[in-house]
C-alpha cells in the first residue's frame, strides 16, 4: 500500500531520550509529503552538569544506538538522520564516518547523515574556510568539536 503521508520520504531520526527539539523541529520543518519517525536511545543518567556526566550520557547512548535503529528500520525509512550531535564529531570527520557507517550497517543499507558530515559539505559548497563555534558542552565534548 504507498504511504498516503510519507509520500516523498520517510525520515528515521536518532535521538536521545532526554532531548525535547529535534523531534519537534523536523516535524515543524518537514516539507509535505515527507515524515519524521522518532528513534530514541534510552538515558539512564541524564545529567549534564560535569565532564563525568556527560562521558556517561554519550555512553548510555551509544549503548542504546542498535535498539533505536532497530525500532525504527521497520518502517522502512529512505534516509537516517542522526538527530544528536556530540557522538558524531568524536574522532574527527573520519570518526563521524565510520559513525555514520555503523548505523548504515544496523540498517542494512539505508543512508545516513550526521551534522559533521553535513556541515563539511555545507562548507564545501558555501567555500567557507572559517567559522565560529558556540558549544553548549562540557570540555570533554568542546575538545571533540574543535
Amino acid at each position: 500500500m504507498p504511504d498516503a503521508i510519507g509520500y516523498r520520504a520517510n525520515l528515521a531520526v536518532l535521538i536521545p531520550s532526554t532531548n525535547t527539539v529535534v523531534e519537534a523541529e523536523y516535524n515543524q520543518m518537514a516539507p509535505p509529503g515527507v515524515t519524521i519517525h522518532a528513534g530514541r536511545m534510552y538515558v539512564e543518567h541524564p545529567a549534564l552538569d560535569s565532564n563525568e556526566a556527560t562521558v556517561q550520557l554519550l555512553a548510555d547512548v551509544r549503548a542504546d544506538v542498535p535498539r533505536a535503529v532497530r525500532d525504527v528500520v521497520t518502517l522502512r525509512p529512505d534516509h537516517v538522520v542522526m538527530g544528536m550531535s556530540a557522538p558524531t564529531f568524536y574522532g574527527g570527520l573520519a570518526g563521524c564516518r565510520a559513525y555514520e557507517q555503523e548505523i548504515r550497517e544496523l540498517t542494512g543499507g539505508v543512508p545516513v547523515t550526521s551534522g559533521p558530515a553535513a556541515l563539511v559539505r555545507a562548507l564545501d559548497v558555501l567555500d567557507v574556510q572559517t567559522i565560529a563555534v558556540l558549544s553548549p558542552y562540557q570540555p570533554s565534548n568542546d575538545e571533540q568539536v574543535v
